[in-house]
């Protein structure tokens, strides 16, 4: 059951990637901070396939 979840939240966070640049284009997230945050998102995404690899090992 748990590989669905994990799954989502891989998911989930590639959305958020999405979001984040849609809100530095339309001027909502200053670039700085969108930038960081991106930064962040694909390496919270990384570590999730980090996990993903491991148990399906």
């Amino acid at each position: 059951m748990w590989p669905c979840k994990v799954y989502y939240a891989k998911g989930s966070a590639g959305e958020l990637r999405t979001q984040i640049y849609i809100g530095m284009e339309i001027g909502c997230i200053h670039k700085q901070t969108g930038s960081s945050w991106l930064e962040e998102a694909q390496e919270i995404s990384m570590m999730i396939s980090g996990l993903i690899k491991a148990r399906s090992a």
